[in-house]
């Protein structure tokens, strides 16, 4: 038994530079593994400008794989933001965040749709 683990630790010394060079490239390759993040990500993207207040439809927008530089919020799916207003002017090429389109609430038909404040009372004759 004892030989048996000479001729292991003999062994051993013999490969130290080889195993200490294999243990460090594993180690360098886990370590950029979880660092690297990848290029970019999948992103909405404005095919031509689209004015502040336009409804957006399908033909405004494109689906772009490794969009660099892509915001936290920027819309995923094309069917997040067909369909809504825009809040701001979108140039093309940007990619749409959710920030740029009002909410399905917010975003009535027509442009010329204004906000006014109404009495409870009166609004309760519409809720009914």
């Amino acid at each position: 038994m004892k030989e048996k683990l000479r001729t292991v630790a003999h062994w051993i010394s013999e490969k130290q530079v080889v195993i200490a060079i294999t243990v460090a490239a594993i180690a360098v390759f886990l370590t950029l593994t979880a660092v690297i993040q990848p290029l970019g990500t999948n992103a909405v993207v404005a095919t031509k400008r689209i004015p502040a207040g336009e409804i957006i439809t399908a033909e405004d927008v494109q689906m772009r794989s490794n969009v660099t530089g892509a915001p936290p919020d920027v819309a995923i799916d094309s069917t997040l933001v067909v369909g809504l207003r825009t809040s701001v002017t979108i140039e093309p090429e940007t990619p749409i965040r959710t920030a740029y389109v009002a909410t399905t609430e917010q975003s009535m038909e027509g442009r010329d749709t204004v906000a006014l404040p109404v009495p409870v009372d009166v609004a309760t004759l519409f809720t009914q």
